[in-house]
């Protein structure tokens, strides 16, 4: 399972804030994979640890962990 279907898999259980966050990648994955955690938490409304949260839900990483397997993903 690759990491946008975990997001869709997992949409349901997050908090409304991860939900943003989970939105904003789903919207834009590429862009998001190159985003800074500050760009990702403006562009989804919410705040920086709030990202991580998200991240640490998903994948049990942090954001820098989280996008690098992303880009090597892809």
């Amino acid at each position: 399972m690759n990491m946008l279907e975990k997001i869709e898999a997992q949409f349901a259980a997050l908090s409304n804030a991860e939900q943003k966050v989970a939105r904003q990648i789903l919207a834009a994955p590429q862009a998001a994979m190159h985003s800074s955690i500050a760009t990702l938490a403006r562009e989804a409304c919410v705040s920086e640890p709030t990202v991580n949260r998200f991240c640490h839900r998903l994948a049990r990483a942090a954001f820098p962990t989280l996008s690098c397997n992303w880009r090597r993903a892809w």
